[in-house]
């Protein structure tokens, strides 16, 4: 197996990564007279409580860069996609990067490739764990703290289960 064959995949997916985690970031909430945040009504108080409660939302960010991820939670599983502006041959190309965070493991891949990879959010390879933005992740409670910082860009919403399931034509690989 050509380690060269994971390079793309995963130069993408660890880009993906940190521009999901920047897109984040800083909270655009509505602010009160107080200047203090307005509380938004719904169905769910935290994305914690959504995810600990299996209830299904979906959280639309964009980052500095003009990157957008949509970000999908459901039965204790989170599904992210980003359109990633890249620097092809041609000039700006976006290339479509997926994840998977489910019992402490992120599966990544691109449609651009029949490779994929895992990360072990609780052993990642040679100490390098990833990062959301400027927060290492260690664990699938990381990452929802990470969205906790925008849930107000989350809504209920209805999703297949199958967008939970990882593709059958990707060859994973542990990272």
């Amino acid at each position: 197996m050509n380690m060269r064959t994971y390079l793309v995949p995963a130069t993408l997916a660890m880009s993906a990564l940190m521009l999901f985690g920047a897109g984040c970031g800083k909270s655009n909430q509505a602010q009160t007279a107080a200047g203090q945040p307005e509380e938004k009504k719904g169905i769910f108080s935290s994305i914690k409580d959504a995810f600990n409660n299996s209830i299904t939302l979906r959280c639309d960010y964009l980052d500095e860069a003009g990157n957008t991820t949509v970000t999908y939670i459901k039965n204790k599983k989170i599904f992210l996609e980003e359109d990633l502006k890249t620097g092809g041959e041609t000039g700006l190309e976006v290339q479509k990067v997926k994840g998977i965070i489910t019992d402490d493991k992120m599966y990544m891949w691109s449609d651009a490739s029949d490779k994929g990879l895992i990360i072990d959010l609780k052993q990642p390879k040679d100490g390098n764990a990833p990062k959301m933005g400027d927060k290492e992740i260690h664990s699938t409670d990381d990452v929802i703290s990470k969205l906790e910082e925008k849930k107000e860009r989350c809504k209920p919403a209805t999703i297949e289960d199958s967008k939970f399931e990882l593709p059958t034509n990707v060859q994973f690989l542990g990272l």
